[in-house]
């Protein structure tokens, strides 16, 4: 959803996903675009939480995922943090110029940190968090 105001644009989105594999998603995205005569400044805060997948093990539990000889009893698994139930959070800020009528120049800075939740797997063994730095130039053109 876009809503423009006087001079200034609102973009808020909503997404839910899920998929056979049991993850199910929330997804919330919002930007306000402030203009600034031949620039605008853009905030942009978005929230993603995900369930994990339904043949997710951070670990393979003995007498439960594997027999006493070592045979997985499980059809599928996967350890992979990204089929994991985590939150992501980002938190940015971008700046665009009109250089002309049909090109623009801009610069975005965003921190992004994710959460992982292994549920009661040892602390020395939990997936580490992750903290990004992301930064992106562009310059973009209409022929």
């Amino acid at each position: 959803m876009a809503h423009h105001l006087t001079r200034d644009v609102v973009h808020f989105s909503y997404r839910y996903f899920w998929d056979d594999w049991g993850i199910r998603s929330n997804t919330f995205d919002l930007k306000y675009r402030y203009e600034m005569g031949r620039s605008y400044l853009q905030p942009h805060v978005r929230y993603y939480m995900q369930d994990a997948a339904d043949f997710y093990r951070h670990n393979l539990v003995q007498g439960v995922d594997v027999d006493a000889n070592g045979q997985v009893l499980l059809k599928e698994v996967s350890s992979d943090s990204r089929l994991s139930k985590f939150t992501t959070t980002t938190l940015g800020l971008k700046y665009g110029y009109a250089v002309s009528e049909n090109s623009e120049f801009s610069i975005r800075g965003e921190f992004m940190t994710q959460t992982f939740d292994d549920g009661n797997v040892p602390s020395i063994e939990e997936t580490p968090d992750l903290d990004a730095i992301i930064l992106n130039v562009g310059y973009s053109f209409v022929w």
